[in-house]
């Protein structure tokens, strides 16, 4: 899964995108995915049981505590919903979970 991002042009994105892993651990085809609702890069993506949590980063030059999450099912990405603001605003972080605990980490 491909979420947001800046292009070569310095244009924050709004696009994801989706690659199936094939058996032999290549990539299929890049199809489009439901967008974030607004522009984001230097955030982080992880997944957990199902759903896609898109994390902090930079929206236009300010880093911001918003995030998003989505269900991911069957290839597919679900609508974005807000989540509860970060303590404070992030980016160039990492996210990982453990266990059910989903850490942020730096930024």
């Amino acid at each position: 899964v491909l979420v947001g991002g800046q292009d070569s042009t310095l244009r924050k994105q709004v696009d994801s995108w989706v690659a199936p892993v094939q058996g032999d651990g290549s990539l299929g085809a890049w199809t489009p995915a439901t967008p974030l609702p607004r522009p984001k890069f230097h955030h982080t993506v992880v997944l957990h049981r199902g759903w896609l949590y898109a994390l902090g980063g930079l929206e236009t030059s300010t880093s911001v505590d918003a995030g998003w999450r989505a269900r991911f099912a069957d290839g597919k990405v679900g609508a974005w919903e807000p989540l509860p603001a970060t303590p404070e605003p992030r980016s160039h972080h990492s996210a990982v979970v453990v266990g059910d605990t989903l850490f942020a980490i730096g930024g």
